[in-house]
């Protein structure tokens, strides 16, 4: 994307799903970044991109652990700000 990080965030999450080619349980961290407003560019992996609000990204989401990271990331970084602290990652 191109997007430049001031400060980036673990959130208490961990996606999983089960890959049938690996007979495997893959396990995906969530992040939330702060970026500085710059142009999104895209990769030949992407065709589109939008920024919109939570509700709607939860519905444009397919699967429901996509869908709780979204709850998770508002919850935290708009209602919880006590946690900061505790998942800021430095770089």
């Amino acid at each position: 994307t191109k997007l430049k990080v001031q400060k980036l965030w673990s959130v208490p999450r961990v996606n999983s799903f089960y890959s049938p080619s690996t007979d495997s349980i893959i396990l995906i961290p969530v992040f939330a970044a702060l970026v500085e407003k710059n142009e999104v560019q895209l990769s030949e992996e992407h065709s589109e991109f939008q920024w919109c609000s939570t509700d709607k990204a939860i519905k444009l989401l397919a699967w429901e652990g996509q869908k709780k990271s979204v709850e998770s990331i508002v919850k935290y970084f708009t209602q919880s700000k006590e946690y900061f602290d505790l998942v800021e990652i430095d770089f």
